[in-house]
């Protein structure tokens, strides 16, 4: 393979990973929406496999300052989505810091309110899980992104 081939492939893959982050913010955006959604109607969730996600919404941990984390995650998702596109759009890699800064903070949430569900409350939503999974995607992709940009990898 010439070096031609190689950066453009390169040039090519790196960009991949922000249309995976896209992907992973519109499939949070569908989850938080939907726990948002249950929590503003009052409706009871319906939990496949772990049976605590009634537990864990209606929890006193399921509010930052009375703000219901589902919201929180919604708007980080809806975030994450909107630079996503405008990332890709102007292929600006400096514009991707935050990206990478708010998939970090987001991270260290998710690991928070995980060690929540399994060592205080002793429950699990399998919703929230989803939404912790995709945090953590989105910040791997996110670094692995800032790596290549870096020419580190």
């Amino acid at each position: 393979m010439d070096m031609e081939t190689t950066q453009k492939t390169n040039y090519q893959g790196k960009w991949f990973l922000v249309y995976l982050i896209l992907i992973f913010g519109f499939v949070g955006i569908a989850d938080a929406g939907f726990l948002t959604y249950k929590y503003y109607s009052g409706g009871t969730t319906v939990c496949p496999l772990t049976g605590g996600c009634d537990i864990v919404l209606g929890s006193d941990y399921a509010k930052i300052l009375g703000i219901p984390v589902a919201l929180v995650g919604l708007l980080y998702y809806l975030t994450i989505f909107g630079l996503s596109i405008w990332v890709l759009k102007k292929r600006d890699g400096t514009a991707f810091a935050f990206v990478y800064w708010l998939a970090a903070v987001a991270l260290l949430a998710s690991v928070y309110l995980l060690f929540i569900q399994f060592f205080i409350l002793e429950y699990i939503c399998i919703y929230c899980l989803a939404s912790e999974a995709l945090s953590a995607a989105i910040f791997v992709c996110a670094l692995i992104f800032r790596q290549k940009l870096a020419g580190k990898i």
